[in-house]
């Protein structure tokens, strides 16, 4: 009969579908060439003004405007996480300040590198 793979019914004779491990191998040949893989860091920032839908962000002096839309009564002085200009998640200040220090001290050791 037939064998569950992510959900997808797979019919005995292989035919019907792809399976985990062909989704991956394809994956892995797309990004083989990629030379330098980005990463985006999770950086707290600070909502240090608020106009309409459109708040303005602060991090080490660094500001910039992030839409609020995807947040629940986001305030002056919240600590948000902002993605791809939106900020996505709102975190407490404590949480904040340990994420804000330990991605200083990783600057400061690659400054040293």
């Amino acid at each position: 009969m037939g064998r569950e793979t992510w959900g997808v019914r797979r019919e005995a004779w292989g035919v019907r579908c792809t399976t985990a491990t062909h989704h991956v191998s394809r994956i892995k040949h797309q990004t083989s060439s990629i030379k330098h893989k980005n990463m985006c860091l999770a950086i707290p920032s600070k909502i240090v003004g608020i106009e309409d839908n459109i708040g303005t962000v602060d991090v080490d002096g660094v500001r910039r405007d992030v839409s609020l839309l995807l947040l629940e009564d986001p305030c002056v002085g919240d600590y948000v996480i902002v993605h791809a200009g939106f900020a996505i998640h709102k975190i407490d200040e404590v949480a904040a300040m340990e994420s804000l220090a330990i991605l200083r001290e990783a600057a400061s050791m690659m400054e040293s590198l």
